[in-house]
């Protein structure tokens, strides 16, 4: 089953959890899809992926994406 990560089954502690920046990964994510979330959701703006000088392409460039092509996405081919 997955959860998103934030879960808690209390919505009080769901808040908590986001405030804190605490948030849990299942064992099947990948330790590179584990760093690309983790650098979204740095609560840090300064450090935070996407709100860096290179914007939307310091995403694109992730290990995570590597070998997509964003032509044929930007095309709504994919």
């Amino acid at each position: 089953y997955r959860y998103p990560p934030f879960y808690d089954t209390n919505p009080y502690d769901i808040y908590k959890r986001i405030a804190v920046g605490y948030y849990e990964f299942p064992e099947s994510v990948s330790m590179t899809g584990r760093s690309m979330i983790a650098s979204l959701l740095e609560q840090d703006l300064s450090k935070r992926l996407g709100c860096l000088s290179g914007g939307a392409e310091d995403i694109k460039s992730q290990a995570w994406f590597q070998g997509v092509d964003w032509n044929i996405v930007k095309q709504k081919r994919i």
